[in-house]
């Protein structure tokens, strides 16, 4: 039996504010429900869509990216007409630990027409895929960042097109850099300081005692990441 469950969809909305008055419009509002089809790796109570992780809004294409553990995969809607467009499928999907649980994840980048989603899985691989067709994303690589757990929160530069992935998880916690090719890669990734899938050389640790920062109580590598390649780590629970 197939079920369809859905998502919500929260627009921005203006906030307003007269002098000398309190009274001020709701942040945001709520926009529509987008249904969101179950698919066989579905193993939740009838087909639920309960389990889900980080999204992503492509500024090019205006397309969302739901890591979606439910699914075992990365939805795809489109940002216009509110709608289902497709799924990267492949993830570990929903596990006894959000450590090794996938999709995680997700980031994306659009350059000469060339969508490539970059998808972090339950089994410490990062998952390339061709999103040009959200309707059937056609996967690149998946490549092993050496650890045994998630590969999360990501960072695009555009001036030197490295992609970063934290792997928030593991003990320490660290990061790996990605050179893309340009931005849209047709073939396997590469690691800028060595040959395909060698580690640890493009690893970047977080050193014991420093996996903490802006108050927050427990470890787990965050990122946060601007386009000058601005890479720096913060610290939150990353679940």
């Amino acid at each position: 039996m197939r079920h369809v469950h859905s998502v919500a969809l929260v627009g921005m909305a203006a906030l307003a504010a007269t002098t000398g008055s309190a009274v001020a419009d709701p942040m945001v509002a709520f926009n529509t429900f987008i249904p969101v089809p179950a698919d066989t790796a579905n193993v939740q109570p009838g087909g639920a869509f309960s389990s889900f992780d980080i999204s992503f809004a492509d500024p090019v294409t205006g397309n969302i990216f739901i890591a979606d553990r439910s699914n075992a995969s990365i939805d795809i809607f489109s940002g216009s007409s509110l709608t289902f467009l497709g799924r990267a499928t492949g993830f570990t999907g929903q596990q006894a630990t959000t450590s090794v649980s996938g999709a995680d994840g997700v980031l994306t980048v659009t350059s000469g027409g060339v969508t490539t989603l970059y998808g972090g899985n339950g089994d410490s691989t990062l998952r390339v895929y061709n999103a040009t067709n959200p309707a059937a994303p056609v996967l690149v690589s998946a490549i092993s960042t050496g650890g045994m757990t998630r590969v999360d929160e990501m960072a695009y530069s555009p001036l030197t097109h490295q992609v970063l992935a934290a792997n928030n998880a593991e003990t320490p916690a660290y990061g790996n850099l990605f050179s893309t090719t340009n931005g849209h890669p047709t073939v396997a990734l590469t690691f800028p300081s060595g040959p395909p899938n060698v580690f640890p050389n493009n690893q970047i640790t977080v050193p014991a005692g420093r996996d903490r920062c802006r108050g927050h109580g427990a470890a787990g590598l965050e990122s946060e990441y601007r386009n000058v390649l601005r890479f720096y780590s913060g610290v939150g629970r990353g679940q």
